[in-house]
């Protein structure tokens, strides 16, 4: 092997390291990255799933047997004091109101 054709495989061999590493470094330069200011009045948000469940349970009812005639609340709604859930018939109580009475009257008219 002549010296010329070891100097030019040098010289290529050189050439081919310097393509290499600025290859390399090229793939590998640091990535600019931007940092966003702070800020400092952000709002804290929670978001979570789950079932709510009432503190108090109270049972509710009519004081006199009776049909219901009207529901005007479901379960899950917001109701507050004095919101009228629920309707009764008052056809069977009338009945029974009209019946006391006319025993009533009945009595009287035996005296």
């Amino acid at each position: 092997m002549s010296i010329r054709r070891s100097l030019s495989l040098l010289a290529a061999a050189a050439v081919l390291a310097i393509i290499a590493g600025g290859i390399y470094a090229f793939r590998n330069r640091p990535v600019d990255v931007s940092i966003a200011p702070l800020e400092s009045n952000v709002p804290i948000q929670v978001f979570g799933l789950g079932t709510v469940e009432a503190r108090i349970i109270t049972g509710i009812g009519f004081e006199l047997n009776a049909t219901l005639a009207e529901l005007d609340a479901d379960h899950g709604d917001l109701v507050k004091r004095g919101d009228v859930l629920a309707r009764a018939d008052a056809a069977e109580q009338e009945a029974r109101v009209a019946r006391v009475t006319a025993s009533v009257h009945v009595a009287e008219a035996a005296l």
